[in-house]
C-alpha cells in the first residue's frame, strides 16, 4: 500500500495513527493482561520465540520487536477455547478479546488476543480491511508430537503443505519474493478453491486436524500449526516447569529449558543480530479506535 492510501485510511476512516514507538507498550498491556487471565483461570503458558528471547536477553521486548507470541500446552490451549466460547473477553471492561480460529477476523489456525481499542492492517494479506482486526498477541498450542521420527516427519510435512496452501489462499499482492510474482495465479487459483470448497478454512482444519490427533504424551513437543523447521521439536522436559522472570515493569512465565530452545531455535542467541537486521517484522500500520482516556 502507498503511503497515499495510508494517509487516506488514517485520514477518512480512523483517526489517528498510533506511532511506532508507542506499538511495544500496547502489546505489553495485552500481554500482562492475559497473564493474569492464566493465573486467574489456572492456565500454564509460556512466552515463546522473540518473545521468549527478549524475556531472557533483554528482560523484555527485544527493542525493534513488534509483536508478541506465547505458547500453551495443549490442555490449558483448549481449555483457553472452551472458557473463550461462553465469554471471548479477558477483562470486566471488554478491551481485550480472545479471537478463535472460527471467527471472522482470524485468518490463522491459532488463537488470538486482540485489543479492541486499536485496529491494525496486515498488507500482506489480500483483504486486510475486512481481516482488520486489534494488535494482537499469538496464542500457540504446544502439542506432543510422535516419538517415531518417520511419522512425526511425515506429519511435519503434511502440515507444511496445509500451510503453504492457507498462505497461497490468504496472502495478497504485498506478499515477499518470489511469490509476489505469481500473484495474478495465486487469485485465478483462490477463485477456484473457493468455488469447489477448497478454500483457506478446509486447508486450515486439516492443520487442527493434525493438532487435534496429536498424542497425549511423548518425548518431544511442537507447534504443530506453525512450526517453522522439523528441528523445531523440543525435549519434554524442556517445559516441565515454568519460571517467572522479568519483563519490562512486569514478570512472564518462560519454560524451564529456555536455554535449549533458544539455541535450538536461534543458534547463538545471547549475540545480537546485525544493525541492519534489527527490525520488526510485521508489516501492519495500527490506528485507535478508542484512545486512551477516552470511554
Amino acid at each position: 500500500m502507498s503511503k497515499k492510501d495510508r494517509d487516506s485510511l488514517n485520514d477518512a476512516r480512523l483517526g489517528e495513527k498510533i506511532p511506532d514507538d508507542q506499538i511495544q507498550e500496547i502489546l505489553l498491556s495485552i500481554l500482562k493482561e492475559f497473564d493474569a487471565y492464566c493465573n486467574r483461570h489456572g492456565l500454564t503458558y509460556y512466552v515463546s520465540a522473540g518473545t521468549l528471547l527478549g524475556a531472557v536477553r533483554h528482560h523484555g521486548f527485544i527493542p525493534w520487536d513488534d509483536d508478541v507470541d506465547v505458547i500453551m500446552p495443549k490442555p490449558s490451549y483448549y481449555r483457553l477455547e472452551e472458557i473463550a466460547r461462553k465469554d471471548p473477553y479477558l477483562d470486566d471492561g471488554h478491551r481485550y478479546r480472545v479471537l478463535l480460529h472460527s471467527d471472522e477476523t482470524n485468518v490463522l489456525p491459532f488463537i488470538k488476543i486482540e485489543d479492541t481499542h486499536t485496529i491494525a492492517y496486515e498488507y500482506i494479506f489480500h483483504d486486510y480491511q475486512k481481516i482488520a482486526k486489534g494488535l494482537w498477541l499469538d496464542v500457540f498450542c504446544l502439542s506432543y508430537v510422535e516419538d517415531d521420527p518417520s511419522l512425526a516427519l511425515k506429519n511435519y510435512k503434511k502440515n507444511l503443505l496445509y500451510s503453504r496452501f492457507t498462505q497461497l489462499l490468504s496472502w495478497g499482492s504485498k506478499i515477499r519474493k518470489p511469490y509476489r510474482y505469481f500473484y495474478p495465479l495465486m487469485v485465478v487459483g483462490r477463485i477456484i478453491a473457493n468455488a469447489i470448497g477448497l478454500g483457506n478454512e478446509y486447508w486450515i482444519e486439516k492443520q487442527l486436524d493434525i493438532q487435534r490427533n496429536s498424542p497425549d504424551t511423548g518425548k518431544l513437543r511442537a507447534n504443530l500449526v506453525y512450526a517453522l523447521g522439523f528441528s523445531e521439536r523440543y525435549p519434554d522436559e524442556d517445559f516441565s516447569q515454568a519460571l517467572r522472570v522479568p519483563f519490562e515493569d512486569g514478570e512472564v512465565s518462560i519454560p524451564v529449558g529456555y536455554e535449549d530452545i533458544l539455541e535450538r531455535k536461534y543458534g547463538q542467541w545471547k549475540k545480537l543480530p546485525p544493525e541492519d537486521q534489527r527490525m520488526g517484522h510485521h508489516g501492519y500500520d495500527a490506528f485507535w479506535r478508542v484512545r486512551p482516556g477516552e470511554n
